[in-house]
């Protein structure tokens, strides 16, 4: 979903087409693609310091994220934002001026102003209501403020703790909160949720 930019739906999941085909896909675009954030830093690079995931082999993604060597090439394979590991303050402020800037962890994310991870839940189970005529419950697992407008939209929303001990601050009624820390906090609440 990259902070609700689009939304991926398997090909003929639902009667109707939803979306634009992409490989086996049908793909409901909620915001700006790659190629026009790279676009933009191409040429913000002729005045500022930028340096981002496209700049970088996926060794040194590993290397400075803790992923291993086939998440950081996955991790370089975002479609519809980019995350930047050195940018000044001025070239911030440009960003900004088209896009949503956000910092998660240590890093900083860009992706268009119209992605909405709240609007992406909705589109969601309205396809899913309307295509199989039923109630559906719908769960959001996140672990960051940026995960916010999601889990307002969702029945049983989950927030992840963070390496540092701590929950993003998020205040929701009936939030579940996670004692495991990333992966491990996403198991627990599955299991939480589903009773396995």
């Amino acid at each position: 979903m990259e902070d609700g930019s689009a939304i991926y739906i398997p090909e003929n999941y639902f009667k109707e087409k939803v979306g634009e085909k992409i490989k086996k896909y049908e793909v409901i675009i909620l915001s700006v693609e790659i190629k026009e954030i790279l676009k933009d830093l191409k040429e913000l690079k002729k005045f500022y310091r930028i340096k981002g995931f496209h700049d970088l082999a996926p060794s040194e993604i590993s290397k400075i994220t803790g992923l291993d060597l086939k998440l950081a090439e996955f991790a370089k394979k975002r479609e519809f934002s980019e995350t930047l590991v050195e940018v000044e303050e001025e070239a911030i402020k440009k960003l900004k001026e088209k896009y949503n800037v956000v910092i998660g962890g240590k890093f900083f994310h860009v992706f268009g102003k119209k992605a909405d991870k709240g609007k992406a839940v909705r589109i969601l189970k309205k396809l899913y209501e309307k295509n199989f005529k039923e109630k559906i419950i719908p769960i959001g697992i996140g672990n960051s403020y940026t995960d916010e407008a999601m889990l307002k939209e969702v029945d049983i929303p989950v927030l992840v703790k963070n390496p540092d001990g701590k929950w993003a601050d998020i205040k929701l009624k009936n939030i579940y909160k996670t004692q495991g820390i990333g992966p491990s906090g996403w198991v627990e609440a599955i299991r939480k949720i589903t009773g396995v």
